[in-house]
């Protein structure tokens, strides 16, 4: 009787295993925990190892060309009308970055949306969410889109 219960819990354990791999190698986010539906809702996210970052680099090259005063330059790009990236650009100007942490990825069959908290440098700290939507080809990937709620 032990016996049939270990390799019942080894076929189990095995399967398992076998899942979590499959879902490693197929997806970027392997197990995705949420209290709630709205982006503050503390979450537990389990990445991938075996993930394309490219995305995640690229947006990290963005953010960080924001966070260095080069918002003209970062959002030029994107293809919104001058009066709408110079008050973007205000608004970066007004709240700089000061550090950013990914918290969610989705991944679509054309594009990439990411997720991350932010902090400013001012006393009050204030942060909210950054989205950034990257798409593209592997080794061509660009911004297409960049959302930051304050």
């Amino acid at each position: 009787m032990i016996a049939k219960r270990r390799v019942l819990f080894l076929t189990i354990g095995g399967c398992l295993l076998a899942v979590v791999f499959v879902r490693a190698i197929t997806h970027s986010v392997i197990l995705r925990i949420a209290d709630g539906p709205m982006p503050g809702d503390h979450r537990l996210i389990l990445w991938s190892p075996f993930r394309d970052r490219e995305p995640e680099r690229v947006a990290g090259v963005f953010l960080d060309r924001l966070k260095n005063g080069e918002c003209s330059s970062a959002i030029s790009s994107l293809g919104w009308d001058a009066e709408k990236q110079k008050r973007i650009c205000q608004s970066e100007a007004n709240s700089p970055i000061n550090d950013v942490r990914l918290i969610d990825r989705r991944d679509h069959s054309t594009n990439v949306t990411l997720r991350y908290t932010w902090s400013d440098s001012g006393p009050r700290h204030l942060g909210s969410f950054i989205q950034v939507q990257v798409g593209g080809n592997r080794g061509d990937m660009r911004v297409e889109d960049y959302t930051r709620y304050y």
